[in-house]
């Protein structure tokens, strides 16, 4: 008789939590990342936004984003990305994120004294995988004080090294983790470095090692390098990864899918 009842009362709470919508939560899903400077200097683009909307992330990390920019994206994917943020700094250091979830938290991080020119963003994004902290950088570019690329090219490795060093103490230790964003260098540049050195990947490296994301005209020649990239803890597996050459920027955007790591 008791193990009637007891089957009784099990199936009866079963079935409450379903009438009321409580179902068992299922096996974490894969997400996505898209990270994508889109070029303060260009005016809002459809082809830009639709390289968003075809990429189809669940989390969307810009940097150069105006608030002309913002506003004209915030309209044009209002359905696929219910969720967005804005945090302004000047033109070309504004950092907006478009997500499907909810955003758990957000902090914008000032510039890195000295030499740091741009805020970066920290987030924990509600992901299909659960919780994912979320750094994304937009680092200082090769350009000296004096407004030098030259000059700049020798002198600003240094301080992409110290911002991600400055922003890296705010990532809280223990959670899947990505950073991502525009590094203004290569894989082997300081700052990329420095995350490898805390157990980091470059996921682009793994499955594109050679596409450029970033392309600029030289005397008429066009010259790519590989300057944004999306870092993962391994806390993370990654599943795939891709430059997407759409929109209208001197920059790609990147791709990248994860699932959680099993340990």
């Amino acid at each position: 008789m008791r193990f009637f009842m007891s089957r009784f009362v099990v199936c009866g709470a079963l079935l409450l939590a379903m009438s009321c919508g409580e179902h068992p939560a299922g096996p974490a899903a894969p997400f996505t990342v898209l990270t994508y400077n889109v070029n303060y200097t260009c005016p809002p683009s459809s082809k830009t936004r639709d390289a968003i909307i075809h990429a189809d992330a669940d989390v969307v990390c810009l940097q150069e984003t105006t608030r002309d920019w913002f506003d004209f994206l915030v309209a044009g994917l209002a359905d696929q990305y219910p969720h967005h943020v804005m945090f302004d700094h000047n033109d070309a250091g504004g950092l907006a994120v478009f997500t499907k979830r909810p955003l758990i938290e957000t902090q914008k991080l000032p510039p890195a004294a000295p030499g740091g020119w741009f805020p970066a963003c920290l987030l924990v994004a509600d992901t299909p995988a659960g919780r994912v902290q979320i750094l994304s950088v937009h680092l200082r570019p090769m350009i000296s004080d004096s407004f030098s690329p030259v000059a700049g090219f020798f002198t600003t490795p240094a301080v992409r090294r110290h911002e991600v060093e400055v922003f890296s103490t705010k990532l809280k230790p223990g959670m899947p983790t990505l950073v991502l964003g525009d590094f203004n260098d290569q894989e082997n540049g300081k700052c990329v470095k420095f995350f490898k050195e805390q157990g980091y990947v470059d996921t682009l490296t793994l499955f594109d090692p050679k596409t450029a994301t970033c392309h600029h005209v030289i005397a008429g020649i066009n010259i790519g390098t590989r300057l944004d990239h999306i870092l993962y803890s391994s806390k993370l597996r990654p599943l795939a990864a891709r430059v997407v050459r759409e929109g209208e920027s001197d920059h790609d955007a990147v791709w990248a899918k994860f699932d959680l790591a099993v340990h």
